[in-house]
């Protein structure tokens, strides 16, 4: 068996969270608990997705004051991570992969619809990834859609457009 446990400063989520399925929430800051060893000695696996917005590349476009409301949480989290000794994933956007450890990309479809998210994802504590290689033919895959070359999987409608249609545009008319 195993348990999920979600933290989150935000009390918001939950709801939500325990919803999906999740078993307990902890509305915390989740760098006081990965820095709480007593409590991290429950767990056998840690999966960690700090927020996104600090690293997002639509953040280049903002004013510094809108920057700096998103905490860059990867860095201070690995240490902690590290200390803690277990397997582990950090889970972030293509604009945090200078902050981790050699990430392995993935291809995500989300919210039921051609709306393709790379995401990386970076292993510690003797876990490891390995990426998809070598890439999967079009054919090996039953399509004659070309395989995006960031993360080896073929994406049906291009990426810019993922997720950004009408209804007429869905269908192909």
């Amino acid at each position: 068996g195993h348990c999920v446990v979600g933290v989150d400063i935000d009390p918001a989520c939950r709801d939500g969270f325990l919803r999906s399925g999740g078993h307990e929430f902890i509305e915390a800051d989740i760098m006081d608990v990965l820095a709480d060893k007593s409590f991290m000695a429950r767990f056998t696996y840690s999966d960690n997705s700090p927020p996104c917005q600090g690293y997002s590349k639509m953040m280049n476009c903002q004013p510094p004051e809108v920057r700096a409301r998103y905490p860059k949480l990867i860095k201070p989290m690995q240490p902690l991570l590290d200390a803690w000794g277990g397997p582990y994933a950090i889970e972030n956007v293509e604009g945090a992969r200078s902050h981790l450890r050699d990430p392995v990309t993935y291809c995500m479809w989300m919210f039921g619809r051609e709306t393709y998210r790379h995401r990386l994802i970076e292993a510690g504590g003797a876990w490891t990834l390995t990426p998809p290689w070598p890439p999967p033919s079009s054919a090996w895959l039953g399509t004659t859609v070309p395989v995006n070359k960031r993360c080896c999987w073929p994406h049906p409608v291009p990426t810019s457009r993922a997720g950004h249609w009408g209804s007429d545009q869905r269908s192909g008319r």
